[in-house]
């Protein structure tokens, strides 16, 4: 399966802004979150796992307020973060999906996850810190 850039990009317009994704595949809502870093996007950290992943996952890439083509954000992106991932799953009417974070991203969903208990049925991360869930 290839997958392009265009035919993966979706918008969603909220009250704080729009906020892009890219979404691929069918099956149980997989939200993908990405690392920070000059030029870090959620297309440049999962484009290449994206046609697997698809295979099995509704897969939505956020792209975090002032990261990608989202909209810029006043806020430490990293602050913006957990707020722009509860208006994206509200966006979408999705009330409990799977995780996967990469850096910025593993800290931004551990720290939902220990917010808003049924928020994920599944957290992975990779490289991300966050607060001890134990």
């Amino acid at each position: 399966m290839t997958l392009s850039h265009e035919d993966t990009l979706r918008e969603l317009h909220t009250d704080d802004g729009t906020l892009r994704y890219h979404e691929a595949g069918d099956g149980p809502p997989l939200l993908l979150l990405h690392g920070s870093g000059p030029g870090v996007t959620g297309w440049r950290n999962y484009r290449h796992n994206l046609p697997v992943l698809a295979r099995h996952f509704r897969c939505l890439a956020l792209e975090f307020p002032g990261f990608g083509v989202s909209d810029p954000t006043a806020e430490n992106p990293m602050a913006a973060g957990p707020e722009a991932v509860l208006r994206f799953l509200d966006g979408l009417g999705l009330d409990r999906v799977d995780v996967i974070g990469n850096s910025m991203g593993g800290y931004v969903a551990v720290g939902l996850a220990v917010a808003h208990k049924d928020l994920f049925r599944r957290v992975v991360t990779i490289g991300g810190v966050g607060r001890n869930i134990l």
